[in-house]
């Protein structure tokens, strides 16, 4: 609603001004934009024209572009993990993501997040991975393991780093990996990269 005001004395003109309310003023403005957003040229009928067709990604050929990307859920160290990662990747699966790729899993136990995140570094630890790769296959989409070494950024305190120095976020003192360290890390990824083509990923 306008509201008037007096002009001061001695101003030109004298009487009474009108000044719009902010909220007038908005809704000006919004007018305006809606007008310069009219003059550009018409968004073709789909932005993503592609979106929904097959894509080649090594040997394998997905129906759709969508990839969920990798996210840290902390249900690993929960008594019911395996049924609840299951779950949770399976319904991404059915709602037509095409490739989904799990959060951080360490080839080994010093590169774990925290002290309960997950680790794939033997065999005993298949079944555990089949279930989410069951179930997504199940769901109509494929799963693919996002091999992760935390290094000097675990929050625990059997962290490894390149050298001892601490980590801009973290408050923790990491082990200098020796070279035969190093290189037991190397076959470490390789182990568990091996491990996770037998577990359906």
């Amino acid at each position: 609603r306008a509201r008037p005001h007096r002009r001061g004395p001695g101003r030109s003109g004298g009487g009474i001004a009108v000044t719009r309310h902010p909220v007038v003023n908005r809704q000006a403005r919004s007018h305006n934009a809606a007008q310069v957003f009219d003059s550009f040229p018409p968004m073709p009928a789909t932005p993503y024209p592609t979106l929904f067709s097959p894509l080649a990604v090594g040997p394998a050929v997905l129906p759709n572009r969508i990839i969920m990307g990798s996210m840290h859920t902390e249900l690993e160290g929960r008594p019911d993990a395996e049924s609840r990662l299951a779950a949770f990747y399976a319904e991404r699966a059915r709602g037509g993501a095409a490739l989904i790729i799990t959060g951080g899993c360490s080839p080994n136990a010093a590169g774990r997040m925290s002290e309960r995140g997950g680790v794939l570094d033997a065999a005993t630890q298949l079944p555990f991975h089949r279930a989410m790769a069951d179930a997504v296959h199940d769901g109509g989409g494929r799963i693919a393991l996002q091999i992760l070494h935390a290094g000097r950024y675990a929050r625990h305190q059997d962290l490894v780093g390149a050298s001892d120095r601490v980590a801009p976020i973290n408050r923790i003192k990491p082990h200098a990996l020796t070279d035969a360290e190093i290189e037991q890390t190397i076959d470490d990824f390789a182990a568990c990269a091996a491990l996770a083509q037998k577990a359906g990923y």
